[in-house]
């Protein structure tokens, strides 16, 4: 699928670019010193041609050293995959265009299981549009949101996830199906599964919890209404940070007044200014957005409304999977949603369930 939006995509990418290692790749008749580490990662990935995807942190990597490198390219392979497997870090050719690093012992995990049956991309045409070289080295929240943009999938995810550092600096030009499929590598590595769930969502769960998801999102109807991601209730980031509250990702010109206001008022006096109301929690926002969505009543108050829930879907959705998103991403936090009297709905725990099944 074509990204949606290539200029934010880009303009991502370029945000977490300086946090990048700065290893210079070389050429193997460059290399006059000994390597270690990091570099022997960038020189393999340069002489290989294909694109590492690796964890963030690779234990013993700092330990791998190599004296010198032979000037002929299979000659000078042969001599890094030697260092690197020698401290116990595994290499595995990944289709045309990839090569899984990873710890020893790691292919025997779940998570490899898992990242076995992931779907490969297809080779793609001589046509089709590449996002040229992807670069980012940055915590998974930050990543979720490229990942949305470039797959066309709305991540419904726990918000307990750890928020781990994932790192691509791709060797060649990718593909969106490509890029898709380095990144839900990258999460499996990191002990997360990307369940694709119908056409429009993405699940993220750990991987020892995979066989506790629902998959069942509503195929859209053709030619029914959708509604603009950003009019839709989110956990939007102001300056970096998550704000308490849902809001849309459009804010108006009030909201921007505000938030700015708001910053004057912190920066001076260290605490919330008066005129700010008390933030509803996320878990009631998305119960309320639930009512106004279904026509239902909706009982509010309870002290399960306070839970924070991440929410931010990114793709045009009907109103039908806008609902499913919204009681999935509860049950993922461990919330429902439960009939009450009058055509009314309220939040219950998980556990009010007569069964995981229910």
């Amino acid at each position: 699928m074509r990204p949606t939006g290539f200029l934010p995509l880009v303009l991502a990418l370029a945000m977490v670019y300086r946090f990048l290692p700065t290893i210079q790749a070389q050429s193997p008749s460059s290399v006059s010193s000994a390597l270690s580490g990091e570099s022997i990662l960038a020189l393999y990935q340069e002489v290989s041609g294909r694109t590492l995807l690796r964890p963030a942190t690779l234990p013993n990597l700092r330990e791998v050293t190599v004296e010198s490198v032979p000037k002929d390219t299979h000659a000078a392979m042969t001599v890094l995959v030697q260092a690197l497997t020698d401290k116990d870090i595994g290499l595995v050719e990944d289709g045309s265009q990839f090569v899984l690093v990873f710890p020893k012992g790691w292919m025997k995990t779940d998570a490899a299981s898992f990242w076995k049956s992931l779907p490969r991309p297809s080779a793609p045409a001589a046509d089709s549009s590449k996002l040229g070289a992807v670069t980012f080295n940055a915590n998974l929240s930050f990543v979720l949101d490229i990942y949305a943009e470039v797959s066309g999938r709305s991540v419904l995810y726990p918000v307990n996830l750890p928020d781990e550092m994932l790192y691509l600096k791709s060797r060649n030009p990718l593909s969106p199906a490509e890029t898709t499929y380095a990144m839900e590598t990258l999460m499996a590595l990191n002990g997360l599964a990307a369940l694709h769930d119908g056409s429009h969502f993405t699940q993220l769960v750990p991987i020892q919890a995979t066989n506790k998801v629902r998959l069942a999102a509503p195929a859209p109807r053709e030619g029914a209404p959708v509604l603009d991601p950003k009019k839709i209730p989110a956990t939007v980031r102001r300056g970096g940070v998550p704000s308490p509250a849902l809001r849309t990702q459009d804010p108006s010109f009030a909201d921007q007044v505000g938030d700015e206001l708001t910053k004057l008022y912190l920066k001076a006096f260290g605490n919330q200014p008066p005129w700010q109301k008390p933030a509803k929690g996320q878990a009631e926002q998305l119960l309320e957005f639930y009512g106004d969505l279904t026509g239902k009543k909706v009982q509010a108050g309870s002290e399960l409304g306070s839970a924070h829930v991440a929410f931010r879907l990114m793709n045009p959705l009907t109103k039908e999977e806008l609902i499913y998103a919204v009681e999935t991403v509860l049950r993922l936090n461990n919330l429902i949603l439960i009939p009450a009297e009058g055509n009314a709905v309220r939040l219950g725990h998980i556990s009010e369930l007569a069964s995981p099944e229910d």
